[in-house]
């Protein structure tokens, strides 16, 4: 999809917004989770950056490559005339690769190396600026994700027990168990906020949210039916049974002595305390 991305420096805020959409589109199918899914969940999942990521790194990785071309090649001859005019304010385009890339440098704060190139022709090793590359784009990557989840109420529990952008341990366990696949991907569904529409639908909002089946007082519709609700007390209990089960006694110490909220990011997420 970003074959070329080397050279996509006029690409407008539209053909932005198409492309990311594309990659939370395959991102969801990827996961099996519902079209309503928040992105930041979507592709914080699987870890993923945006698409404006990726092309930013092409395109830093190219100006890599202009750079530690010989002086005498034509294609560095032209770039070097080009950003010397840049600098120098004799062109005042706004579009265009030498724009673009300036622009992309003082993003993630790398702007002194092409002045350090400008003034003495020093050239980071392809290995080092490929490594500075790679953690700049993260650590911007990882900034922006993380105020995405916080401004999204609904993802409480994802924010708590997925704090790096990299794929859940739900994955990683379902990678080595595929037997678990579909149990994992309805936790999944359930951390990323995805609420079943038979859970949902069993509330109705009086003033405070009330539980249809057991009449209880609700404060969150996911903890109360999995923590709280009386209508599936047995199934509870059945759980906590195969876990000391299968657990060790100090493992089920840690789990059951956290609160609820504690408690069911645990179950979510597929992570002990």
């Amino acid at each position: 999809m970003l074959f070329g991305g080397e050279w996509w420096s006029n690409i407008t805020k539209t053909e932005y917004d198409i492309l990311e959409r594309v990659n939370r589109f395959a991102a969801k199918q990827a996961q099996g989770l519902a079209p309503s899914t928040r992105s930041e969940a979507a592709l914080g999942s699987l870890g993923l950056w945006t698409i404006e990521g990726h092309i930013d790194k092409v395109q830093l990785m190219f100006l890599h490559k202009l750079l530690s071309l010989k002086p005498t090649n034509v294609d560095k001859i032209i770039f070097v005339v080009r950003i010397s005019s840049f600098f120098n304010g004799v062109t005042k385009k706004k579009m265009g690769f030498i724009p673009n890339i300036v622009r992309i440098l003082n993003k993630y704060g790398l702007g002194d190396y092409l002045t350090t190139y400008i003034q003495t022709g020093q050239v980071p090793t392809k290995s080092s600026w490929k490594s500075l590359v790679k953690a700049s784009i993260r650590q911007f990557q990882l900034q922006s994700w993380r105020q995405g989840l916080h401004i999204k109420p609904e993802l409480g529990y994802f924010r708590d027990v997925h704090t790096e952008l990299q794929p859940l341990e739900l994955w990683n366990t379902a990678k080595r168990n595929p037997m678990y696949l579909k149990p994992i991907a309805t936790l999944v569904n359930l951390l990323c906020g995805n609420i079943p529409s038979k859970l949902s639908d069993v509330v109705e909002d009086q003033g405070e949210q009330i539980c249809r089946i057991c009449h209880g007082s609700i404060l969150g519709t996911l903890k109360h039916f999995i923590m709280d609700c009386q209508s599936v007390s047995i199934e509870r209990e059945l759980l906590w049974d195969n876990l000391q089960d299968q657990l060790s006694l100090n493992i089920c110490a840690s789990i059951f002595n956290q609160d609820d909220n504690g408690m069911l990011a645990s179950f979510l997420s597929g992570s002990l305390p």
